[in-house]
């Protein structure tokens, strides 16, 4: 059962709050709005905003999904660093659940534009030890403008370890 709940008062005048109210027949029983909750709906795939161990927001992929669980991988790191975290609030209390994407990390990509200095990976260099070089962006793609392949990029970034010591492509969304 729901209701909305209407009413407010600011001193400019009368403000109109609507307010959703989710009511259970009894403790036990679950939130019909429970499904619709991230921690239930996240999938292999999915973008997240993740929290590191040590209390960072990065931008991340759902690599594994179990009942109490999600593994991601961060975006620009080894998967050495890919972390379980609990898929709901409460279950770690050192650890957060992933966050919608954007919500915890900036949206650097939309402020890039052509003449800005950025710091690029050398795409030969070693993860141990990887080059980094100053760069100026040169030409900047739209949002209607259709996907590249990826030329030249790091082995970080396009392969990752199937568990049985072999490099495979890199498949970011696997539904």
């Amino acid at each position: 059962e729901m209701a909305i709940v209407r009413g407010g008062l600011r001193s400019s005048g009368p403000v109109v709050v609507e307010l959703l109210i989710e009511v259970r027949p009894s403790p036990s029983s679950s939130w019909e709005r429970e499904p619709l909750e991230l921690g239930n709906r996240l999938q292999v795939g999915d973008y997240v905003d993740a929290q590191d161990s040590a209390r960072k927001w990065y931008e991340a992929i759902v690599r594994e999904v179990t009942p109490e669980t999600v593994k991601v991988h961060y975006f620009g790191w080894g998967s050495r660093w890919d972390t379980d975290l609990p898929r709901m609030k409460g279950i770690n209390p050192k650890l957060n659940p992933p966050a919608p994407l954007w919500t915890k990390t900036a949206r650097w990509r939309e402020q890039i534009k052509v003449g800005d200095e950025v710091e690029i990976r050398e795409s030969t260099s070693m993860v141990q030890r990887p080059k980094w070089h100053r760069a100026t962006v040169l030409a900047v793609g739209k949002a209607t403008d259709p996907p590249r392949e990826l030329e030249g990029t790091a082995e970080l970034e396009v392969l990752e370890d199937n568990g049985a010591g072999k490099k495979v492509p890199l498949k970011l969304l696997k539904r």
